[in-house]
């Protein structure tokens, strides 16, 4: 199905790779390869971009070249206030950790080439700590994060990544499906911290992003009974057509779910929305012996909620923090073709990276119907390409991937070779 975007996509990956690696060697730059636009968050409500050089990888990291970024609510909460609550981070601050791309310098790791597809995992973790090494990366306090904590983000045309962050993308899932595997992966997560059952009845506040993907990650666990609560009708009609049992507006969703559940309430209620209204819709329509599963990043410092209402049912608050290296899965699990359809249609609006701000401006207002947005950097405009010349034919010259593009595009490619042997 993406055939010909892998093509295309393929072959400005050559022109970038030959760009780039020769323009190193010979010390020969050409603008349009050898800059990187960043976009940054300059201040509150305030995207701006920035022209700097593409950054060179360290000898652990390859150099990807980014096809889609995914705006995440979390940086909306940057967007907003330019912080969470009194955690304010300085500014400018690189943002997004929703990213896929192509390689256009493995630099000599030899499990990729360029011209690979990948979906990247944002996070880092050091892999040697006490969390990382229980399996719960996501705790691990020496590793990083893209676009955290003065971490460069993949709001930008080139990342750098380790191969360990990288998983190769089937022909099945394009570059916006990829990006949205960083959100499947935290509703993967989530799904299995609150131990869900195929027999659960389950209340999701906040039919964005997040909470549609655990929808479905919890169809997919058997669960039938899914109702999804948003304040947007827009949201509320997207979740119907999506295919949730029913959408309620904020408003009279306790009575409603309670009157759905015979009085008797949901057995798993889901809070991707993070307010203090939504934590406490939560918990009285939450049943006796619930698990209520905290997603959202709230805007605030604090939560205030009545403890009885979760003492007296002996409810179960969770909290989730982003995910634990679930990305190899999410591939796994959105590999054929309805299942990555399904996921792509959580993809309202593409715009470009020079629009970014716009962007932002729309996820950050609920504007058109939004539910993702993906900024896409973009590769040059696709050319019609019968010859290829290079000087050399050294390592360079990318003669791997040369193989691979004769044979895909019937590529002419012209050598002179410069040195006795090449």
């Amino acid at each position: 199905r993406h055939r010909g975007e892998c093509g295309r996509q393929a072959a400005a990956a050559v022109a970038n790779a030959v760009g780039l690696l020769l323009g190193r060697a010979l010390g020969v730059w050409g603008a349009m390869l050898t800059k990187n636009r960043v976009a940054k968050l300059t201040a509150v409500r305030r995207m701006d971009i920035f022209i700097e050089d593409v950054p060179e990888p360290t000898d652990e990291e390859m150099l990807i070249q980014v096809a889609a970024a995914g705006i995440c609510g979390s940086d909306l909460h940057y967007f907003r206030h330019g912080g969470l609550g009194s955690f304010k981070q300085p500014l400018p601050m690189r943002m997004g950790h929703e990213p896929a791309g192509i390689v256009v310098d493995p630099n000599g790791h030899t499990e990729f080439a360029v011209g690979d597809r990948v979906a990247i995992e944002p996070g880092r973790p050091c892999l040697t700590s006490p969390w990382s090494l229980r399996g719960r990366h996501n705790l691990c306090k020496e590793g990083s994060f893209m676009g955290a904590q003065g971490q460069p983000g993949c709001f930008s045309d080139f990342v750098c990544v380790t191969p360990f962050q990288c998983c190769k993308l089937p022909e099945t899932i394009s570059f916006e499906g990829a990006a949205l595997l960083e959100p499947i992966a935290v509703a993967l997560h989530a799904v299995s911290l609150v131990e869900a059952k195929f027999t659960d009845v389950v209340a999701i506040y906040g039919g964005g992003t997040i909470g549609l993907c655990c929808y479905l990650i919890l169809r997919r666990h058997g669960i039938q009974m899914i109702y999804i609560v948003d304040r947007v009708k827009d949201r509320r009609d997207f979740a119907h057509s999506f295919g949730a049992t029913d959408a309620f507006p904020f408003e009279d969703a306790v009575a409603r779910l309670r009157e759905r559940t015979g009085g008797k309430g949901c057995s798993l209620v889901l809070d991707t929305a993070g307010d203090d209204a939504s934590f406490e819709a939560c918990l009285q329509c939450a049943a006796v012996g619930a698990r209520i599963g905290l997603l959202a990043i709230p805007e605030a410092d604090h939560l205030a909620y009545n403890p009885h209402q979760a003492r007296t049912k002996e409810v179960r608050i969770i909290n989730v923090h982003r995910s634990t290296l679930l990305l190899r899965e999410a591939v796994g699990l959105f590999s054929d073709v309805s299942a990555s359809e399904k996921l792509e249609r959580l993809v309202t609006h593409r715009m470009p990276l020079a629009d970014v701000g716009a962007a932002f401006d729309m996820a950050s207002g609920y504007m058109k119907g939004v539910i993702k947005i993906m900024l896409q950097p973009g590769f040059p405009a696709p050319r019609k390409i019968q010859r290829i010349g290079l000087i050399g034919l050294g390592v360079h010259s990318l003669p791997s991937f040369l193989d691979r593009l004769l044979a895909d595009c019937s590529v002419e490619v012209v050598c002179a070779a410069v040195v006795q042997g090449e």
